[in-house]
């Protein structure tokens, strides 16, 4: 595995993923509890199931977990329940998580950031 940076938009897709919802590369605050630990974190990207945050380390990685997310539209935060499925090498930890029935106000808020972009 190369050290070098990887020149791909964090927003695009993986050779020969597909996914079923847009994302847009976005950089703000998260915060990830789970187990009595609380961690924090930026956004890298975010869609209306899921969204890659960086992280200090892969702990969330296999647990359910409340996300704390601190849109730039001057809503409240969202507060929701994802699932830590996947970790992308590197400092900070990158960790994927699906968001687990989402409400539809988070989706439309989401939506609305993704497409005004």
């Amino acid at each position: 595995m190369s050290s070098e940076p990887s020149r791909r938009d964090p927003g695009a897709p993986a050779a020969g993923e597909r996914r079923s919802h847009p994302r847009i590369a976005l950089r703000c605050p998260v915060e990830i509890s789970f187990d009595g630990t609380r961690v924090r974190g930026h956004l890298v990207n975010i869609s209306a199931s899921g969204m890659l945050v960086a992280l200090p380390h892969a702990g969330a990685l296999g647990r359910e977990v409340r996300a704390r997310i601190e849109l730039p539209d001057g809503g409240p935060p969202l507060d929701l329940t994802a699932m830590g499925i996947r970790t992308e090498p590197g400092k900070p930890a990158r960790v994927g998580f699906h968001f687990i029935l989402p409400p539809p106000e988070a989706v439309a808020r989401i939506q609305r950031l993704i497409y005004a972009r």
